[in-house]
């Protein structure tokens, strides 16, 4: 392969995977994925973990904190770490995190949430009301309100 040839080949794979700058706005899935940290982070470290600073400046943007006055302070950029404090102080102050940065939630452990409270108590009245055929075994009472996962296994019709 010639230079020329070279040189070509590196600018077309260059345009195919573009890097997002350090000044790119964020898109929706990286605001998206810093939301879903804030409240399920275990760390500050954590929490920072593969976030540019611009979707860092616009989450703290959307929860209404005030990074001017930090940024006016430093008289220059923003650092990561300062955004991660701010961020930090936010988790404490509403009970995501306690003044050790240990989780308080354990709904957020492991996963994401798939149905919510409201939904659950739907689907726990629905089951109480519900008549099942006498070869259809009933889901277990109160389903989604422990930590455990149900197997469709179990559910099988013989």
């Amino acid at each position: 392969m010639s230079d020329e040839e070279s040189i070509n080949s590196l600018s077309e794979r260059n345009l195919v995977k573009k890097q997002r700058g350090a000044g790119d706005s964020p898109t929706a899935a990286e605001l998206a994925d810093a939301r879903r940290k804030r409240q399920q982070a275990k760390s500050t470290n954590a929490l920072g973990a593969n976030i540019r600073v611009p979707t860092l400046v616009a989450l703290c943007q959307e929860l209404h904190l005030d990074i001017g006055s930090l940024q006016r302070q430093c008289k220059k950029l923003l650092l990561k770490k300062d955004l991660l404090d701010i961020l930090e102080e936010w988790r404490i102050l509403h009970g995501v995190t306690d003044a050790n940065g240990t989780l308080t939630s354990t709904e957020h452990d492991e996963g994401s949430i798939v149905l919510g409270r409201t939904i659950l108590e739907e689907i726990w009245k629905d089951q109480n009301r519900l008549e099942l055929p006498s070869f259809v075994s009933p889901a277990p009472n109160r389903v989604g309100s422990e930590k455990r996962k149900l197997s469709a296994d179990c559910y099988e019709l013989g």
